[in-house]
């Protein structure tokens, strides 16, 4: 009965989507069901730091058209504020470096551009059953 009573005081989860995968947000969020997981739009990377600096934020997917660079450093950015928060990176190249990088700084995942809805949902669904699981 507890476990009950908690399921249905647990808040959804605050998504923040940038840059190109943003196009999926209306897609993913009937896809993963509106009672589970608050949409919000970061149209850049700014406004995506800002929902996460905010505590509004439980998830993010970060992508950017500039360089691996600037994902690595708003993930770093992010780890700051939050250091368990699940961040799914969205990136056109991989480098050994941008790998590393990744790894050190506990991306959840790294896709590929061009990004595939059904691979990011499959992503944010893991995320999504961790949550409803704790």
């Amino acid at each position: 009965m507890a476990a009950v009573a908690e399921q249905m005081n647990r808040r959804p989860l605050g998504l923040v989507i940038s840059g190109e995968a943003r196009r999926h947000a209306e897609n993913l969020r009937k896809l993963l069901a509106p009672g589970l997981v608050d949409m919000l739009d970061a149209p850049s990377m700014s406004e995506l730091l800002m929902w996460v600096q905010r505590g509004l934020a439980d998830v993010a997917v970060v992508d950017s058209d500039h360089d691996d660079r600037e994902l690595l450093n708003t993930l770093r950015i992010i780890r700051q504020v939050n250091s368990a928060m699940p961040v799914v990176l969205v990136v056109r190249n991989i480098t050994r470096r941008f790998l590393e990088g990744a790894l050190r700084l506990e991306a959840f995942s790294i896709v590929h551009k061009p990004l595939e809805r059904e691979e990011l949902l499959i992503q944010l669904w893991r995320i999504v059953e961790r949550h409803n699981c704790l």
